[in-house]
């Protein structure tokens, strides 16, 4: 049963990662010339997109509350979705200034991973929104 749960948590989340992500508005990431700046758009435009995608798990999770299959999918989504945002991201951040991991990380290469992190947050508020 556990393994079966796996799989429909993991399909569940293959069609977040499916959803059209909308509107890209990350023009702040563009014009950061600084650290500082770049850090700015993550509280302006990451921050909230997360707690919109958040929100959304906590909605879903009232909604199915009590059928215990959609409870642990639910949870099991939330940690697939924070593994990607995780790893996704820094690897994207990496990969940009060609696989460097160094402490802090170069501007384009935190740049990259604040681009990925709102597009990663805005698919998966797309797709809970329709559940």
């Amino acid at each position: 049963m556990k393994t079966q749960l796996g799989m429909v948590a993991m399909s569940v989340f293959v069609l977040f990662l499916n959803t059209p992500s909308g509107a890209q508005d990350d023009a702040c990431v563009d014009r950061a010339q600084t650290q500082k700046e770049l850090d700015q758009c993550g509280r302006d435009v990451t921050i909230p997109l997360e707690e919109q995608a958040y929100e959304e798990f906590k909605r879903l999770a009232k909604k199915f509350k009590g059928n215990g299959e959609m409870e642990e999918l639910l949870r099991q989504a939330e940690h697939y979705w924070k593994g990607v945002h995780n790893y996704q991201c820094m690897l994207e951040g990496t990969a940009a200034e060609g696989g460097s991991t160094k402490k802090p990380l170069p501007l384009e290469s935190a740049k990259a991973f604040e681009r990925c992190v709102i597009r990663i947050a805005r698919e998966i508020h797309a797709a809970l929104v329709k559940l």
